[in-house]
């Protein structure tokens, strides 16, 4: 095989599972600082713009901000300092640890974890100590499972082993060792060895420690009266598994599974008990990490699909959404495809009933949609299994004038839903959806395809409209090996309607792959067990075969060739990769390459295994170019960014993407996303320009605390209404003064 060389980066999981180690926050400038994987990503909290993305050699476990200064501490036990002004490296020192595997903070200073060779626990303290040596606070048994079952408190540290608490005083310390276990009985209503404590955190000599059930405990003044029952207190903030953090003043910031973010205060006037007043409810995902400033006035939190949102606290507002890419262990990708109407954006499902454009090069998802059209889900009860019914978008495809989904649920019910969506352009955002129809059939669609090309040739403003309307067809291929098309009607109500009159099936055999439309043709692959790979032409017109052929053995894949070759299509079989000539019914050109599988679209093609990419010319067959990922991949495709090409690769930890050189990512704002406007908001937007010019905004939430004051106690004693209401209209739109 021949060697192709080529100047390419290859970059990888950038910004994934940004809730393992959670959000470091500076107050004062509003930025936070988010650990994902080797990279630390800065966002501005305002805004959610991401600033910047602080690469290492080796994960990063742990950060804490001081003096302009990113501390940063990786997995290989080295310290990296960060000049937050550039952005530039300062110092890196190799402490003395063999590996560290998780960092916390504590009045007295940072606090490390190692993991020894028999599974041990070794505590170490890093301030007041030379680099040369660090002080060993304590060693705790192998049998705790995670590092958020140990919070430290000023001398003393306290793990958690399923249902039992352990507190343990470091050397000097005049702490009492204690511990106490925690027995819940609910019968057979949840799974007993699922009851045990999940997380824990100490702030001001109190434990607060998150268990399965969804209650918080805290024992106040650990030091005096250890882990005892009369110190002991809960409230229940969720009924499943939670994550949580807590201020300085203990108040209690709980992220739950049903995607609200609660904010729990200890009243005195309410009798001893914890109360929730405030919260930020119907996120788009369950939350899986809650982190504070140090100040306590931000709270970051990650939702399970990796969404970043900032929310002030004294008001329980969002401030900001950070830019991300959607994917999570949470969620799998079922189906992706390059957007034929932006050719540098990969469509894909991501968080249940939910579809996303991804920008590969960025690293962030542009925009989402709600296909569903239903609440957020909550997570499944971890204790008892019990698990809501679900939608999912496990099927979609996009052509330029059109995105058709289809649902289906997560219970016994099979039926399937099809949805028809319009693509709409106002002004630059060609990212907008309209719902036009809904179809329910109870058949198991195992593909979608439809007609990518007769749409590019539109006009953007004829988008979705009639023209291009009762042209469109798709095609839906089932499980039994039934090929339907669906058609625009624009004479009916729902516009849309599967064509009873025309449909396809070859022998009784599976579909195991099928093409776009082009020019009333497709073609489509078929086998069975009795039955060896068939390659066979349609016409869509009659759902008449036009033409099979059994020439090349395991076929596997069949696409178009891209636009410039009208008559191609590519194959891909266990042996060959090929060309076939729907003119001369015969291939071109094979070439002898095992395992390969083929990607087309309207733009680029090439044939791939779980590593290589190889890009065949087309017409000869010749290589021309090859390119690898080191590690293995499920999925490919090709974006194009200018004149540079990115090619995206789909596993089970994440994406990963070879770029050229050239194909540089930049911070800009995507003004695809732009929200259209409407005459309304233009004048709105017109009058601010004038009155504000050469002025500052900003945001004010004083309005919003006094409204809640004044909301406060009992009827008889509230303000009058005129008073009342214009504050009310004020803290909902959180109105902005200019200075």
């Amino acid at each position: 095989m021949v060697e192709l060389e080529t100047t390419v980066i290859e970059e990888n999981f950038i910004g994934a599972d940004l809730a393992k180690f959670g959000a470091v926050i500076d107050d004062e400038d509003s930025y936070g600082y988010i650990i994902s994987g080797n990279n630390v990503v800065v966002y501005e909290c305002v805004k959610g713009k991401r600033v910047k993305i602080l690469t290492h050699d080796a994960p990063v476990v742990g950060m804490n901000l001081g003096f302009q200064k990113l501390i940063c501490y990786l997995q290989t036990g080295e310290r990296i300092w960060w000049n937050l002004g550039d952005y530039s490296i300062e110092l890196v020192t190799k402490l003395p640890i063999n590996s560290i595997e998780w960092v916390y903070h504590v009045r007295g200073g940072t606090i490390l974890l190692e993991k020894s060779a028999t599974g041990e626990y070794l505590l170490y303290n890093t301030e007041g100590t030379n680099e040369e040596e660090l002080q060993l606070l304590v060693t705790l048994p192998n049998k705790i499972d995670h590092p958020k079952n140990i919070a430290l408190g000023e001398d003393y540290v306290v793990y958690a082993v399923h249902d039992t608490l352990t507190l343990v005083p470091f050397e000097d310390s005049k702490v009492p060792r204690s511990s106490i276990e925690v027995v819940l009985n609910f019968g057979e209503s949840v799974i007993p060895d699922r009851l045990k404590f999940t997380e824990l955190k100490i702030v001001a000599d109190n434990l607060f420690a998150a268990h399965s059930l969804g209650r918080i405990y805290i024992w106040r003044q650990v030091k005096c009266a250890g882990l005892g029952k009369s110190n002991k207190y809960f409230f229940h903030a969720a009924d499943n598994s939670l994550t949580f953090d807590v201020s300085e003043a203990c108040n209690v910031y709980v992220g739950t599974a049903h995607s609200h973010l609660t904010k729990w205060n200890f009243l005195n006037e309410a009798g001893g008990r914890w109360q929730s007043k405030e919260a930020i409810t119907h996120f788009e995902a369950p939350l899986k990490k809650v982190s504070l400033s140090v100040s306590c006035k931000i709270c970051c939190v990650v939702l399970e699909d990796n969404s970043v949102i900032f929310c002030k606290t004294d008001s329980m507002t969002i401030l900001g959404k950070g830019r991300t890419l959607l994917h999570s262990q949470f969620y799998p990708l079922h189906t992706m495809q390059v957007d034929p109407l932006n050719k540098d954006l990969i469509i894909t499902d991501t968080r249940f009933g939910s579809i996303q454009w991804i920008n590969p090069v960025k690293w962030q998802t542009i925009k989402t949609a709600d296909i569903v059209l239903e609440n957020s889900v909550a997570r499944k009860i971890y204790c008892s299994d019990f698990e809501a019914v679900k939608s999912i978008v496990y099927l979609f495809t996009a052509t330029p004038s059109y995105i058709v989904t289809a649902e289906k649920r997560s219970c016994e019910i099979k039926e399937v839903y099809i949805k028809f969506w319009r693509r709409q352009v106002k002004g630059k955002n060609n990212l907008l959806l309209q719902l036009e129809d809904v179809i329910c059939v109870c058949e198991d669609i195992t593909k979608i395809t439809g007609e990518l090309e007769k749409g590019a040739m539109f006009e953007e403003s004829t988008l979705g409209s009639n023209n291009a309307h009762s042209n469109a067809e798709f095609l839906t291929s089932n499980s039994d090996g039934t090929i339907n098309v669906w058609k625009g009607d624009a004479q009916r109500f729902g516009k849309w309607r599967k064509d009873t009159q025309r449909y396809g099936k070859w022998q009784g055999t599976e579909v195991v792959d099928i093409t776009s439309i082009r020019g009333n043709v497709f073609a489509s692959v078929h086998t069975s067990e009795l039955i060896s790979a068939h390659l066979i032409l349609w016409s869509t017109t009659s759902m008449k075969i036009l033409h099979f052929d059994n020439s090349l053995s395991q076929l596997h894949t069949i696409k178009w060739a891209p636009t410039e070759y009208q008559k191609y299509l590519l194959a891909g079989s266990a042996e060959y990769v090929g060309c076939f000539n729907v003119e001369t019914l015969g291939y071109n050109w094979l070439v002898e390459q095992k395992g390969l599988f083929v990607y087309s679209d309207l733009n680029s093609a090439f044939a791939y295994d779980d590593k290589n990419i190889l890009v065949f010319d087309v017409e000869s067959g010749a290589l021309t170019e090859k390119k690898n990922f080191k590690n293995a991949q499920s999925r490919m495709v090709c974006t194009l960014h200018g004149e540079s090409r990115a090619y995206s690769g789909l596993s089970e930890e994440g994406f990963s993407l070879i770029k050229e050189s050239d194909c540089l990512e930049t911070n800009e704002e995507d003004n695809r996303i732009q929200a259209p406007k409407t005459a309304f908001s233009k004048l709105v937007e017109i009058s601010r320009l004038h009155a504000n010019k050469g002025k500052n905004s900003i945001v004010l939430f004083d309005n919003v605390r006094k409204a809640k004051e004044l909301l406060n106690g009992p009827v008889f004693a509230l303000a009058p209404l005129t008073q009342l209401a214009p504050l009310f209209i004020n803290s909902c739109l959180i109105k902005k003064n200019v200075v």
